[in-house]
């Protein structure tokens, strides 16, 4: 096995565990699990899959690494219309997810409408409009890393939260009008977390663990920086803990009105120190995992965009349902990942076969 290649499997499967992580946090809450879950389960269900949202944008920061950052290395600023592609990408996935919304469940064409400026936002939809202002940030962030390598990054996550104590903190709350907008950009709602701009955070932290763990360069600033993240995720949760007790402090993180939707430094913390367990465990995964299997995986992570669309406009589709025991439960929720496993990989196929069959028309 070469040494790219020893790379990039651990990183599809680390892919792929992040996005059914936050499928799987979707359709607990989908199908109300939680009713039929003893209350303490659920508690310890929960503080798992509330890891899943800055998972997937600590899992950004990783791709912005691995994937965006080498362009523009190679090609400068001739790079960034990949990045508006993507960022229209986003945009559109967005929009027409809330328009799918809007369809299926109570919603009017004021719905629809107010999401074109981020004036609303609905669950399955709210990491696609993350998704959309990072890529933007990264027309700044690339060249900073460019030049001042991880040294300038540090300085830019301390920017954002002296900005965020000094100044951001004092301003008033959003009316109701602008409340989702502010939320999704600066956290100043107050109903809504995270905000893309407190996301820098995790955006730098998974490009520090990308850059270590996913390229052949290993930076020493990049693993220094990777070091000091992780301990002071470590430090922030270790003494909201003895502030809190464990069950208080895991009952914070449940709760989306306390740590997340204050933008809190527990919550990024919290988010680090899942992404630092999910990453081995996506190693040992990957070892583990055999032929199809792995195969599969392998196929999912490459994919995760439309592994993380197909499963959401699944929910979306699907008829309000509540589960009346354990058993539907896990028979629901599971059969509801592989139903989108096996969509995702069908769609995968197609546009593989697609792409070929342009490739030899052409030649």
């Amino acid at each position: 096995m070469s040494a790219t290649s020893s790379r990039i499997g651990p990183l599809d499967t680390y892919r792929f565990l992040t996005v059914t992580l936050a499928l799987l946090s979707h359709g607990l809450l989908e199908f109300n699990v939680s009713a039929v879950t003893d209350p303490s389960w659920w508690l310890v269900v929960r503080s798992v899959t509330r890891s899943a949202t800055p998972g997937l944008l600590l899992l950004f920061g990783v791709m912005a690494e691995v994937v965006h950052y080498r362009r523009y290395r190679d090609l400068g600023p001739a790079m960034y219309p990949r990045l508006y592609r993507r960022m229209r990408q986003c945009y559109t996935t967005f929009v027409v997810l809330s328009a799918l919304v809007a369809v299926t469940r109570p919603e009017s064409v004021g719905f629809v409408l107010r999401s074109f400026g981020f004036l609303t936002l609905e669950g399955y939809t709210v990491i696609f409009a993350l998704y959309f202002l990072l890529l933007g940030a990264l027309v700044f962030v690339l060249p900073l890393r460019h030049r001042f390598g991880f040294g300038g990054l540090a300085v830019l996550v301390a920017a954002v939260w002296t900005i965020s104590a000094l100044v951001l903190a004092r301003l008033p709350l959003a009316n109701d009008t602008f409340k989702a907008l502010a939320d999704i950009t600066i956290g100043r709602g107050g109903a809504w977390g995270p905000s893309a701009f407190h996301s820098l955070t995790l955006l730098v932290a998974g490009m520090a663990f990308g850059n270590v763990l996913y390229t052949s360069e290993r930076r020493l600033d990049a693993r220094v920086l990777a070091g000091v993240f992780l301990a002071l995720a470590v430090a922030l949760v270790g003494l909201e803990m003895t502030h809190t007790g464990v069950r208080g402090f895991f009952e914070g993180i449940t709760d989306l009105s306390k740590y997340r939707a204050h933008n809190s430094p527990i919550y990024y913390a919290y988010g680090i120190l899942g992404a630092a367990l999910t990453i081995p465990v996506a190693y040992a995964l990957d070892e583990v995992l055999r032929g199809r299997a792995r195969a599969a995986a392998h196929a999912l992570g490459s994919v995760t965009f439309s592994y993380f669309v197909i499963g959401n406009v699944l929910l979306i589709l699907c008829p309000p349902y509540a589960v009346r025991s354990g058993w539907e439960a896990m028979l629901l929720v599971g059969g509801y990942l592989v139903v989108s496993a096996a969509l995702t990989l069908a769609w995968r196929r197609f546009t593989v076969r697609q792409r070929q069959r342009r490739t030899s028309s052409g030649s």
